[in-house]
């Protein structure tokens, strides 16, 4: 009889035990507390080693993404100008001919939108003033060296420091 009790009570505590557990559980992914295990294993160990990357690695990173970006809005904005791109056109949409401009502005602001989700993809986030601190100094042949040495350490690019002084 004594050892019923004892089963009894023991089964009563893990009964409660688990249903707070489960509310925890529920609030926490109701929450968004919860680890995205759908996500590839490597993915997740990724994630994490993310988190402890530098201003410096994040702002690569950032760079790197965006100057394919560049390339990649050039190329469309020569076909939509019919190869006369003019410098800082997307500053100045007034530079290009009415036929193109529309289709000029939209493919700035992808650019535009491109550039800050890129930013805001970091883990933690990077500022536009934390980018653009580094992005001054990129025309120091030093910087771009360290640069194109973080890029290569990465494995997301090789960075030619030709122009830099």
């Amino acid at each position: 009889m004594m050892m019923n009790r004892e089963t009894s009570s023991l089964s009563q505590i893990l009964i409660k035990r688990s249903i707070v557990i489960g509310a925890f559980s529920s609030i926490a992914v109701l929450a968004g507390w919860a680890p995205n295990l759908s996500a590839p294993v490597a993915k997740m160990f990724d994630q994490s080693v993310f988190a402890q990357e530098s201003t410096f690695t994040r702002y690569v990173r950032s760079a790197v993404t965006l100057e394919q970006r560049r390339l990649e809005l050039e190329n469309q904005l020569r076909q939509a100008t019919g190869g006369n791109v003019p410098r800082g056109v997307c500053q100045n949409i007034n530079q290009v001919g009415s036929g193109a401009r529309d289709q000029v502005r939209g493919l700035c602001q992808q650019f535009r939108q491109t550039f800050y989700q890129t930013l805001a993809s970091q883990n933690p986030q990077l500022s536009v003033e934390e980018f653009n601190s580094f992005q001054s100094q990129i025309g120091n042949r030093d910087m771009c060296n360290r640069v194109a040495q973080e890029a290569r350490r990465l494995k997301i690019g090789e960075i030619s420091c030709e122009g830099a002084k």
